[in-house]
């Protein structure tokens, strides 16, 4: 039995490294992953849909599934910490969330605004995303899922708190021809007091995870991330910041500011 399960594991890891060396020439390790996955019959979840009509709905509380019935009905409370938990910290137990909340931002009120999944947990922010409420504990209760009236796909996208409270994103995911990841210039701004989402002004550059910074005068500025759209490799990472003006919503590219060491990957020696 020993002889055979040695035999097993020493084919699989030739496998292994005869798809690693076939991938080694991209020298990215996502390449080296997918082809190991393909080998392996592993589904690759980027390539899933997220359907409008999947999951609850937006703006509906999670429906209990067979058997799960009394796990939603527990209200989990913030857990409390001993008098040095400022130094240890606290951990509760394992709560539910509605969606995959790879983004979050803390709102003027307490809730958190969080995005990145659709009810599935496949990427789905140009769906639906969530706001929950600490005060009203963890249960399913406490979350409010609304839909994404933009279509954008704000995952991948940067978000930071304005001085009026609402909360700007900037860039994030774009679909092109069935395949994601490229990045777009769109721009939403979330509205804590309406509970509501619309599109605003987009930028001057296409961003895929890049950096929003509030400063001190109102306005927000945006550094880095990928601008690539359709070819994902070589990684074209945008090296020009850009200015937001909340008073007229409109965008200005800081050209005097341009830089190779935003975004680039490694940074440039100097």
């Amino acid at each position: 039995m020993k002889t055979f399960l040695c035999i097993v594991a020493i084919s699989f890891l030739v496998i292994v490294g005869i798809v690693a060396g076939r991938s080694a020439e991209s020298a990215d390790p996502m390449t080296v992953a997918q082809g190991i996955e393909g080998w392996l019959g592993i589904p690759d979840e980027t390539d899933d849909k997220a359907p409008i009509d999947y999951g609850p709905g937006p703006g509906k509380p999670k429906q209990a599934a067979p058997g799960e019935t009394a796990t939603l009905a527990i209200k989990a409370q913030i857990p409390v910490g001993a008098p040095t938990a400022n130094v240890t910290g606290v951990f509760g137990p394992v709560v539910t969330w509605p969606i995959i909340p790879i983004h979050a931002v803390l709102l003027p009120d307490g809730r958190v605004m969080n995005y990145g999944t659709d009810a599935s947990g496949a990427q789905g922010a140009q769906l639906i995303y969530d706001i929950w409420n600490p005060k009203l504990g963890t249960g399913s209760g406490a979350h409010l899922v609304l839909p994404n009236t933009t279509k954008t796909n704000i995952f991948c996208g940067s978000q930071s708190l304005m001085m009026s409270g609402d909360v700007l994103t900037s860039g994030g995911d774009l679909t092109v021809s069935g395949a994601r990841n490229s990045a777009q210039n769109a721009t939403t701004i979330f509205s804590p007091t309406a509970n509501s989402i619309k599109a605003n002004t987009p930028m001057n550059y296409a961003r895929w995870y890049g950096s929003l910074v509030s400063l001190p005068n109102g306005e927000l500025a945006v550094f880095g991330g990928r601008q690539n759209v359709g070819v994902l490799s070589p990684v074209q990472p945008v090296d020009t910041p850009e200015l937001y003006d909340p008073a007229v919503r409109s965008w200005k590219a800081l050209t005097g500011a341009t830089s190779a060491h935003f975004g680039a990957s490694p940074p440039p020696q100097l």
